[in-house]
């Protein structure tokens, strides 16, 4: 299978945020206007990539780490957001609670998942996941946190 560049560029944004929340744990620092540009960047580069149909697919992987990044996703600089969960309707919706430590841990897992198919050869699968988890799961954590951190970083 030929690995298109749109799926190379989105394993790169992919490892990128990964690697940014693996070193959380180390730092103990979060910062906003870095946890925005690396969501932002993932957002935009999912929209390039092409629609697999997946090979045997299952899932592969440990995601024990997950724990140890979440408590450090605890420690940002505000936890809760209004948002719709369905900006677009008929008739005006009441607004729900988002959490922006667990929007990043959402992102972080389904992005790490592709990226394990990726590192063992399985691109079908990496490109397949990566797009049907967007839209079925982290996109919409993506552009809840995105809408929460320009705010935060806009009106502060």
């Amino acid at each position: 299978m030929l690995i298109t560049q749109e799926v190379t560029h989105f394993y790169h944004r992919a490892k990128e945020y990964c690697v940014w929340a693996e070193g959380l744990t180390q730092s103990k620092i979060v910062d906003v206007y870095k946890a925005l540009q690396l969501v932002v960047n993932l957002y935009q580069a999912i929209l390039f990539v092409p629609d697999f149909e997946p090979i045997d697919y299952e899932m592969v992987g440990d995601l024990r780490k997950s724990r140890e990044i979440y408590y450090w996703f605890t420690g940002f600089p505000f936890q809760y957001y209004q948002e719709f969960f369905h900006p677009v309707a008929d008739k005006p919706d009441e607004s729900v609670t988002g959490d922006i430590s667990d929007d990043l841990m959402d992102i972080y897992i389904d992005t790490k998942e592709g990226i394990l198919f990726y590192e063992q050869g399985n691109i079908v699968n990496a490109a397949f996941h990566w797009r049907f988890s967007f839209g079925a799961h982290w996109g919409r954590h993506a552009t809840g946190t995105i809408c929460a951190m320009h705010d935060y970083l806009t009106n502060k």
